[in-house]
């Protein structure tokens, strides 16, 4: 489930990108970003991920 979108790492040269966090249901959390004009998800949607171990990967289609 996404649970926040903000601005990019880098927001002084990346002005046109957010930041996604998605966490599991579970409690583990992953962060991914992308392109503003892109972005086609808000917080509180679930989106498709990848936990294994202790690791959570976004899809790559995920708020995209």
């Amino acid at each position: 489930m996404v649970v926040d979108i903000a601005h990019g790492l880098r927001p002084k040269w990346d002005t046109d990108k957010v930041q996604i966090t998605a966490r599991s249901w579970d409690g583990l959390m992953t962060e991914k970003s992308v392109p503003l004009a892109m972005l086609k998800c808000r917080v509180g949607d679930t989106v498709k991920a990848t936990e294994q171990g202790l690791a959570l990967t976004l899809d790559d289609r995920a708020c995209v």
